[in-house]
């Protein structure tokens, strides 16, 4: 699956979640930096992650 950011590479988001604690990186197809295509859905991904910090 080929994911361009123009704003950040790819390669850092996965590096930085090698680092991070606790940080998930989720790789949407079609997708750009500002979540212009699906919104609702990054939302919910962002909100389901935020739900499993919090039980």
């Amino acid at each position: 699956m080929k994911i361009h950011d123009f704003l950040h590479d790819v390669p850092y988001s996965l590096r930085y979640q090698r680092i991070y604690f606790n940080c998930q990186v989720k790789l949407i197809p079609a997708e750009d930096h500002g979540f212009s295509k699906d919104i609702k859905g990054a939302a919910r991904t962002v909100a389901d992650f935020f739900k499993q910090q919090l039980i």
